[in-house]
């Protein structure tokens, strides 16, 4: 059985990921850096709404990378 590939928008790039698959997945598959280093990914912001990296994706979501230094994650860690 194929996994279904969904559309997604992040950082304003329309990318295709597996469904279900989790932000933090995505990125140690496509940019494992990202994760790494003295400011890396740190949450993620889905639609306007701040979750943690494991939060599976669905078709048309809105993502946006929280990194460590952003304010945004701040308020939240």
């Amino acid at each position: 059985m194929a996994t279904e590939l969904i559309t997604i928008e992040l950082d304003g790039r329309r990318i295709e990921v597996a469904s279900g698959i989790t932000v933090l997945q995505y990125l140690e598959q496509a940019h494992p850096t990202w994760l790494q280093g003295d400011n890396p990914v740190s949450l993620a912001s889905i639609n306007g709404r701040r979750t943690p990296l494991a939060e599976p994706l669905s078709s048309d979501e809105r993502v946006r990378l929280i990194r460590l230094r952003d304010p945004q994650a701040q308020s939240t860690i």
